[in-house]
């Protein structure tokens, strides 16, 4: 249900935004929690430490509680590409780019 709302409520700012700066503008705060989160699973990974746990704590501590669920469950879902392009040594900014985040 969150999901559904959250996709409306995206859907609905979209629509009211006529002018491209202000959508890249709504976008920045999803691309600054995208590059913070690939960040974190970047860190575990470095650290050895367990990479869907420390998501879930970003997510759960981090983000706004609205979107917490949504955050675990995006990463959860693009984990094996985002740790695919980590590998060959690609940039959160651009791992985001790439999920259109």
């Amino acid at each position: 249900m969150r999901a559904v709302a959250f996709v409306a409520l995206g859907a609905l700012l979209l629509i009211s935004l006529p002018v491209d700066s202000e959508a890249k503008e709504l976008k920045k705060p999803l691309c600054d929690m995208c590059v913070t989160v690939i960040g974190t699973v970047k860190k575990a990974i470095d650290d050895g430490e367990d990479v869907p746990a420390a998501v879930e704590k970003f997510c759960n501590e981090e983000v706004p509680e609205v979107l917490s669920g949504m955050c675990v469950k995006l990463v959860a879902k693009n984990l094996k590409f985002i740790i695919e392009k980590l590998k060959i040594h690609e940039t959160p900014e651009d791992i985001c780019s790439s999920l259109s985040l």
